[in-house]
């Protein structure tokens, strides 16, 4: 099972912050995705008896859920002359529903849970890993892949770019740890 938030490669961190606060400059949403997999795996190259070195091949593949929840920001605004501070989606900050309003950081990540959806959909898994097994049975492996999720509609993550069904993940694991 994986539980991870998938970023769209184009996301950066905004340069204008006056307060020291960061944000994602033109996020709209995350998108969190639960994926229970099932799976087979190959050994390429075996380890020796006395331990060394073996090489693994992955493949799984099984339903993905994806929840598709607003970014929020912190603001601050003006009303009748007073300023105000608010926590709100950041496609309401960039709609100019809020008149004069600067962006001040990025909301909490509990904030907007109850406007989450739920998008299923499917993912391949491929991978390779290489384990190395030193002495007293310490062990290092490190797992690299690929994940490509497919989802029944299309999810938009930043503003102005075009929403996708498909999205790609390339990643990297380090397993430590001691063999029985």
């Amino acid at each position: 099972m994986d539980l991870t938030n998938t970023k769209d490669y184009r996301e950066f961190d905004s340069p204008f912050s006056y307060n020291g606060r960061t944000y994602v400059e033109g996020k709209l949403n995350y998108l969190i995705n639960f994926r229970p997999e099932y799976g087979r795996q190959w050994a390429l190259l075996k380890q020796a008896s006395e331990g060394g070195t073996s090489l693994n091949g992955r493949i799984a593949t099984g339903p993905t859920i994806g929840i598709q929840k607003p970014y929020f920001v912190d603001i601050v605004y003006t009303e009748a002359g007073k300023s105000i501070s608010a926590s709100v989606p950041m496609a309401k900050a960039l709609d100019n529903t809020y008149t004069k309003s600067i962006i001040s950081g990025e909301g909490s990540f509990f904030s907007g849970l109850s406007q989450a959806k739920f998008i299923p959909g499917w993912h391949v898994k491929t991978a390779l890993e290489f384990k190395f097994e030193t002495l007293k049975q310490n062990y290092l492996a490190i797992e690299t892949g690929f994940i490509v999720d497919y989802f029944s509609q299309p999810v938009e993550i930043l503003n102005q770019t075009n929403p996708r069904s498909v999205y790609t993940t390339g990643y990297v694991t380090f397993f430590f740890g001691k063999s029985k």
